[in-house]
């Protein structure tokens, strides 16, 4: 049996507008890299409250069986104060 397990990054942002404004940077740096593919579609780029759903949307849309989170820079923190906040 294959498994296939995606392994992506994340970036957690406080808002919506702020990870809306992060994408659009992703976007912006993909198209000026001129790739054939955008870097930025393995990349999860929401809100603490959003994650969770974004990554299992990417994963669907991937066809993936599993993923990992790998959260960059202060993401680890945001997500785990969010944990606690719940």
């Amino acid at each position: 049996m294959n498994i296939k397990v995606l392994d992506f990054q994340l970036v957690v942002l406080p808002d919506e507008a702020s990870a809306e404004r992060r994408r659009a940077l992703f976007a912006t740096n993909d198209a000026m890299a001129g790739l054939g593919w955008a870097a930025s579609a393995t990349w999860v780029v929401a809100p603490e409250w959003r994650v969770a759903a974004d990554a299992t949307a990417l994963a669907a849309r991937i066809g993936v069986d599993g993923i990992v989170l790998l959260p960059i820079g202060s993401a680890h923190a945001r997500l785990a104060a969010w944990r606690r906040g719940r």
